[in-house]
């Protein structure tokens, strides 16, 4: 990638990538409503030059997905243990997880 790319993509070391993603139990990750026209177009950008939604990437999160629905219905789950079980993940996880009904 040339020094020029970078300013093109969401680069979560200097932007936070939650300002720029939303993420669906599915598991897919869409471009957040709302954004400003450049930001949109860096978020799309990222999404496909990563892959982020291949079907691997896609798989894996509607799993953890699925997970924490059910674990959720049973009751007294926080995000302090979800993390303990899931350590990966964690922007996906803080997302889909306020978006789970208790």
């Amino acid at each position: 990638m040339k020094q020029e790319d970078y300013k093109k993509i969401v680069n979560p070391v200097v932007d936070d990538p939650m300002l720029f993603f939303d993420f669906l139990l599915t598991g897919d990750i869409i471009v957040r409503e709302g954004i400003n026209t450049r930001d949109n177009l860096k978020a799309e950008y990222t999404i496909e030059l990563f892959g982020l939604n291949c079907e691997s990437l896609v798989l894996q999160r509607r799993s953890i997905a699925e997970s924490l629905v059910n674990l959720k219905k049973q009751g007294g789950l926080t995000l302090d243990i979800v993390y303990e079980y899931f350590p990966n993940f964690s922007g996906f996880i803080k997302c889909i997880f306020a978006k789970i009904p208790n």
